[in-house]
């Protein structure tokens, strides 16, 4: 299964790779689109993607992943509309367990009180699809509602159909025009069924339903902060989380005082570009994997014990013990 998780998130980035490119070119020479899009290696690019779609489907076959739906009821030999589709639930998840408590009871709700939209909304990064995740995966959720989604709803909604109680996250979304595309999907005014979305706008919650509750998570405390970094980067368990941070470009360390020592696996951080420690008083050296992080362009050093910036300085013209590990990095700030 986590082969499979890793295919289909390279998958992604391909994706998205091929996407962006567009986008660029798009941009840039609008009158050429049709031109472009016709040249061989956009093609190939295309066939590639396909190409590894169809292999992605094809072990959903053997790893027996099907949808699950109940077909107790209804009529016999008639596709149902509402399934009920598995989206991975998050194996770390920090800081945020009173949230899921909270918003599952509001969830689950069924009095004249109850909210008809919840929304999870916060700046990017701050855990609200991980929340989300967590929620829709709750054992409370799957026993209250007969058939839950996830982002995807590929048909409206039929009135005779609305009767069947419903739990449906859209996640991420980013504006008004997205949930106005969307909006006929969602025509019943008393429905007993239950939406979440989750956004970096306030104001697109507050448009899909002014009568919603709007959760707004607060950030993690530095020590749950270098609780999920450790659980996300370092070993544990003699396990290793291979894929790491894959898009990480700027990191910070900050006043985690109780920090010795941290752990830098290779490929864990391929594209991170800065690197900031302010104040981790107790930590003796600075991690051997840094020496792989061959994208790393800025390292800053602040408010760290003397000792420590001796070990990864030059002093009296002789380097420390520890400045091989970043000798490569083109910019390094030491302040005491």
């Amino acid at each position: 299964m986590s082969t499979l998780l890793a295919e289909i998130r390279e998958l992604a980035y391909d994706v998205e790779n091929v996407v962006e490119t567009f986008l660029v070119k798009a941009s840039s020479s609008p009158g050429k689109i049709i031109q472009w899009m016709k040249k061989r290696k956009f093609s190939r690019k295309i066939e590639d993607i396909n190409r590894k779609m169809c292999l992605v489907f094809n072990q959903f076959d053997d790893c027996n992943m099907k949808s699950k739906s109940d077909s107790s009821h209804g009529t016999p030999g008639r596709l149902r509309r509402f399934h009920t589709f598995t989206t991975v639930e998050p194996k770390i998840f920090v800081g945020h367990e009173a949230d899921v408590d909270h918003l599952v009871g509001l969830l689950v709700d069924e009095s004249d009180r109850c909210y008809p939209l919840i929304s999870i909304c916060g700046m990017g990064g701050l855990g609200k699809t991980t929340l989300a995740q967590k929620i829709y995966n709750h054992s409370t959720i799957n026993r209250h509602f007969s058939g839950s989604a996830w982002v995807t709803i590929s048909q409206k909604w039929q009135t005779k159909e609305q009767k069947q109680k419903c739990f449906i996250v859209l996640d991420d979304i980013w504006s008004t025009d997205a949930w106005d595309s969307l909006k006929a999907a969602f025509t019943a005014e008393r429905s007993v069924s239950k939406l979440m979305l989750t956004s970096r706008n306030v104001d697109v919650a507050e448009y899909v339903n002014p009568k919603g509750l709007i959760h707004q998570p607060e950030t993690l405390s530095p020590d749950q902060s270098w609780e999920l970094l450790q659980l996300k980067a370092l070993p544990t368990r003699g396990e290793y989380i291979a894929t790491g941070f894959q898009k990480l470009t700027k990191l910070a360390l900050k006043c985690l005082f109780r920090l010795q020592s941290w752990r830098v696996e290779r490929g864990s951080m391929p594209v991170l570009s800065e690197l900031a420690i302010y104040a981790c008083d107790s930590m003796k050296e600075l991690p051997q994997g840094l020496a792989y992080l061959n994208s790393l362009r800025k390292l800053n050093l602040t408010g760290m014990p003397p000792e420590f910036c001796d070990r990864v300085g030059v002093v009296n013209g002789e380097p420390g013990p520890d400045f091989y590990k970043i000798a490569h990095v083109p910019e390094i700030i030491t302040k005491l």
